[in-house]
């Protein structure tokens, strides 16, 4: 289903912060990232994880959602057409930026196995450092929790 199965997300937790007038509500869709599959066996934790993503302007999305309908599945799993789509695609995001503005967000959502939930949003300019510092923040506090928990004697 990737890029076929949109919804609305909120990039904020409270909408009276800075990451509700900078982001908003954005329209998001799942996507093959690999850290979906490698974070939690990395991190050795278990669960059910699913990586959605979207841009703005709208139109990206849209055009994004019609090649994942249009081009055989194969083709999004090989390295070759990855490589060349973001090289064709790079000097036109970087032409809209231009005109629009850069803003890069990511929100992680984790359930564990006893069911709590728990979320997190980090959105900068940058997009290496928002997505560098959301993972290596929420990594290190679900170590720090499982560390925590093992010294209590529990476990999730």
């Amino acid at each position: 289903n990737a890029g076929l199965d949109a919804e609305v997300v909120d990039f904020f937790l409270s909408d009276t912060t800075e990451a509700a007038q900078r982001v908003g509500s954005r329209q998001v869709w799942s996507w093959p990232f690999p850290e979906v599959y490698t974070v939690a066996r990395e991190l050795g934790i278990s669960g059910d994880s699913t990586v959605k993503m979207g841009t703005a302007p709208q139109v990206w999305n849209t055009i994004m959602g019609g090649m994942c309908r249009i081009l055989p599945r194969e083709w999004w799993t090989s390295d070759v057409f990855s490589y060349g789509l973001a090289k064709f695609s790079e000097p036109l995001v970087k032409l809209t930026d231009v005109f629009v503005g850069e803003t890069h967000s990511i929100r992680v959502d984790v359930t564990g196995e006893d069911g709590q939930r728990v979320s997190a949003v980090h959105g900068h300019a940058s997009f290496r450092r928002c997505v560098g510092q959301s993972c290596a923040e929420f990594a290190l506090d679900l170590l720090v929790r499982k560390q925590q928990e093992g010294e209590a004697g529990g476990g999730r």
